[in-house]
């Protein structure tokens, strides 16, 4: 009976070597094994075509944000989205550098937090302008005064409202609320440490200053906008440009009004001013070789018009 206990303690660890394993970095040998983290709450993977149409989803938003935010300053706001990633919680808190502008947010009903992050450059040519200045000519270093602080709670609610009215456009009835201003992101933590977070940044520029604009939020409550947007078109599919097409479904028969044009007739402002009916427009006859199809303003394709029996016609003759 000796035998089985020593071989049980042979197998046994002791604490130091217990805590070796809990303090080496994921991938390291220990002994013949080879310790690597797990990240419990990692992001569903995306295909191609589903990640591309969330990013471009945000990219819009981006479009949406230099319209809000240039009415907001008076002054041409450019908004650009550069970067769009899922990383862990610490990654992005490491990546916040000192002194800066935080914002947290409670993402209700959900209840967890979020942060938006703008750039101090930013934020001070931001209020600069709110002030009736055209450029901020200080100290960028220097903590935020009170004043400033309040203006910028205006700027930052743009934004805000602005991605929560992204989110009802997908029926995803979260609401952003602001919560309380930070200057460091050294003690925060929104989430764990290995928990995923959605981490948008974009490149915001008023006048000649250009500065960073990002957002982080966690993954449990991006998860469900993301769901709504990767569904409303399935992305992956080779008839995605339109849904039963290949399937034989009822959008085969879903009627589109396609019209012909033609360029080249100019008139003067005088001679159009005057036109009455029953007056008659000379066209040049070479025009109707060049017909653009159109399928509402796009041009398709390119046609020659003419005769098929009784009826005029128009024979396709390229793609555009």
């Amino acid at each position: 009976m000796a035998e089985p206990e020593n071989k049980e303690k042979e197998q046994a660890l002791s604490q130091a070597e217990v805590d070796a394993l809990v303090s080496k970095d994921g991938g390291e040998k220990f002994g013949d094994k080879t310790v690597k983290p797990y990240q419990f709450h990692a992001s569903a993977h995306l295909s191609a075509g589903k990640l591309r149409r969330v990013k471009n989803k945000h990219e819009d938003f981006g479009n949406t944000l230099t319209s809000a935010l240039s009415q907001f300053v008076r002054a041409d706001f450019v908004v650009k989205m550069t970067n769009f990633e899922t990383i862990p919680h610490k990654a992005m808190a490491e990546t916040l550098k000192g002194p800066t502008h935080i914002k947290l947010i409670r993402a209700e009903p959900s209840m967890n937090i979020a942060l938006l992050e703008v750039s101090p450059k930013l934020c001070m040519n931001v209020v600069s302008r709110l002030l009736g200045a055209k450029a901020f000519a200080g100290k960028e270093d220097r903590p935020f005064t009170e004043i400033e602080i309040s203006l910028l709670e205006g700027f930052t609610d743009v934004i805000l409202n602005s991605y929560s009215s992204l989110c009802r456009v997908y029926e995803h009835h979260w609401k952003m609320v602001p919560m309380e201003n930070e200057t460091s992101a050294q003690f925060l933590k929104i989430a764990p440490d290995s928990a995923s977070i959605f981490f948008l940044t974009f490149e915001g520029k008023i006048g000649e200053t250009t500065g960073q604009i990002r957002l982080a939020i966690p993954q449990q409550v991006m998860d469900p906008l993301i769901k709504k947007i990767t569904e409303e078109i399935p992305v992956d599919s080779p008839s995605s440009a339109l849904p039963g097409a290949q399937s034989g479904g009822p959008m085969v028969d879903f009627p589109i009004s396609i019209c012909a044009r033609w360029h080249g007739l100019q008139l003067a402002l005088r001679d159009l001013a005057s036109l009455k009916k029953d007056d008659v427009l000379m066209l040049d006859p070479h025009i109707f070789g060049k017909t653009s199809l159109c399928v509402g303003e796009s041009a398709k394709f390119m046609g020659q018009v003419g005769k098929k029996g009784d009826q005029r016609a128009v024979r396709i003759t390229a793609s555009t």
